[in-house]
């Protein structure tokens, strides 16, 4: 497997992986994917402005994270909502970034793929930021105890959008 800086020519099968795994994570309806799914327009946009890291086997993207700015964000409301609470945590837009979402094709779950993704987009962003902030939902038990366990980010928050439960983290 290598982890590497996602391309422009990448973005058509990160767009692929997310379309085949977006119901893992998501099995309600559209207004709970907010945010979490990108056109191939947003994955070159987020390329351009912020960080996209693939996982790959034999050319196969088997997983991605991304990194961005605030900035790309502010047009979905759960964004909206978690705006307004970095502040009680001391954290500010211009200090921190959007991380994640972060994708594995379920054949490579549990195979050590989340690790060395969330390991080299962290070491890159945390270079620019002090702090990554990410937003995972309560019954997405798998990524919650990869990210509060594995990788040590903090809970800061817990939320509640569209009659669902959301637990807002930091990494710094």
């Amino acid at each position: 497997m290598i982890v590497r800086s996602a391309t422009l020519q990448d973005l058509k099968q990160i767009a692929q992986l997310e379309i085949n795994n977006l119901h893992d994570e998501h099995q309600l309806d559209a207004s709970s994917k907010q945010g979490q799914s990108f056109s191939l327009e947003q994955l070159t946009t987020i390329l351009n402005l912020g960080l996209i890291y693939i996982a790959e086997v034999n050319t196969n993207i088997i997983g991605y994270v991304l990194v961005a700015p605030w900035s790309f964000f502010n047009k979905w409301s759960i964004y909206k909502k978690i705006y307004q609470q970095l502040p009680t945590h001391n954290i500010s837009q211009k200090q921190s970034c959007q991380y994640g979402p972060i994708w594995v094709n379920e054949a490579y779950r549990g195979k050590n793929v989340f690790q060395p993704l969330f390991e080299a987009v962290k070491q890159q962003a945390l270079s620019n930021y002090q702090h990554m902030v990410t937003f995972i939902a309560e019954d997405n038990e798998r990524s919650f105890r990869a990210h509060t366990k594995n990788d040590n980010m903090k809970v800061l928050d817990f939320f509640e959008m569209d009659d669902r439960g959301y637990y807002l983290l930091a990494s710094s």
